[in-house]
């Protein structure tokens, strides 16, 4: 059974990471979706969910709508 992170990995080497940073880049997703479910008062699945679509908005050249706190909107998270 794949663990989220390695999830994580192969999402990020499909979004065309190289081999090598795509394990980085799932740390930092996961400790970024930590503190945003911290900061935010979401669960974190909903704070990696946000993060995800955020990547996926961007590698489209596309500005993310959603926002993480719940409401739909865009909330300026960094």
């Amino acid at each position: 059974m794949e663990t989220e992170r390695e999830g994580l990995i192969r999402f990020c080497r499909g979004m065309g990471a190289p081999s090598n940073r795509a394990a980085l880049m799932a740390d930092r997703l996961l400790k970024r979706a930590e503190q945003l479910s911290v900061q935010r008062g979401i669960s974190r699945e909903a704070a990696l969910e946000y993060l995800l679509q955020v990547m996926v908005h961007g590698r489209r050249g596309e500005v993310y709508e959603g926002g993480a706190s719940g409401g739909g909107k865009s909330d300026g998270i960094e």
